[in-house]
């Protein structure tokens, strides 16, 4: 099973509890916990200001007298 979720901001340990339940079937609902590293990303904004950068080069580049 994979399962795709957004991890939290900041760095750090957490403990995290996963339930799945059923609507349908009664005494099959489950509970897993778990703990959850975080380590600190790169920042997003220099891939920002290079694909604008790229887009720039693309339609021209900036102002031609």
């Amino acid at each position: 099973m994979k399962l795709d979720f957004v991890a939290p901001d900041e760095a750090g340990d957490y403990g995290l509890t996963l339930y799945f339940m059923s609507d349908s079937y009664i005494g099959c609902d489950q509970e897993y916990e778990f703990q959850l590293s975080v380590a600190q990303g790169d920042s997003d904004d220099d891939d920002d200001e290079e694909e604008e950068d790229e887009e720039e080069k693309a339609a021209g580049g900036g102002m031609s007298d």
